[in-house]
């Protein structure tokens, strides 16, 4: 009988270079936020938004925020379907707000108070997006071997329909995971060292 861990890994290896692919354009897309708050860019103006609590509504349950990361997981799965380029340009806009909010709020307030509201849920929220996109990245290249004649299919055989269920759950539950702990953990956390709840800050 086959371990979790090992069916994970089984089915982790084979897309290494998606997910390295999607590592690596979210860590642009950071990196362009960054530059952006540096070049003093009014990207909220620039995309109508007139103040960023818009983007990130107080009152959330985890049921909310796990179906909103849910969604976002979904699209980077369907944007396969667009040859990665939906993927590929989600992965790259997440990547741009983060930039774009983290670094204004490191600069504000302290490192660790920023570490302490991101790092907690990120660990596994990150992931889950990585691995969407991964598969996402994956069916782009399946449907662009059939468009070219590579396969006979654009569906993917058995083996590779068990890995990529694999992720696909694994995903889920990462993302389960993280919305519990970003509405039960780490306001806790947060209130522990500062004495104050985030919400309110």
């Amino acid at each position: 009988m086959v371990s979790f861990p090992a069916l994970v890994r089984e089915a982790t290896v084979p897309y290494s270079r998606e997910l390295l692919a999607a590592v690596g354009i979210f860590a642009f897309g950071i990196i362009v936020g960054v530059g952006v708050v540096a070049a003093d860019v009014d990207l909220l103006g620039l995309l109508g938004i007139d103040d960023l609590a818009e983007l990130f509504p107080e009152e959330l349950s985890a049921l909310d925020i796990f179906v909103n990361n849910l969604q976002a997981a979904g699209l980077m799965i369907i944007g396969g379907l667009t040859l990665g380029l939906l993927t590929a340009y989600a992965l790259f806009a997440n990547g741009v707000l983060i930039g774009f909010v983290v670094t204004p709020a490191v600069a504000e307030t302290e490192l660790l108070g920023t570490l302490l509201l991101l790092v907690p849920h990120g660990v596994f929220e990150l992931p889950a997006i990585f691995i969407a996109a991964a598969i996402g990245f994956r069916i782009a290249l399946l449907l662009t071997d059939r468009l070219r004649g590579r396969r006979e299919r654009f569906r993917p055989d058995r083996p590779e329909q068990r890995r990529l269920g694999v992720l696909a759950g694994v995903a889920v539950g990462l993302l389960v995971v993280a919305a519990v702990i970003e509405v039960y953990v780490t306001p806790t956390l947060f209130e522990a060292v500062y004495g104050t709840d985030p919400v309110t800050e």
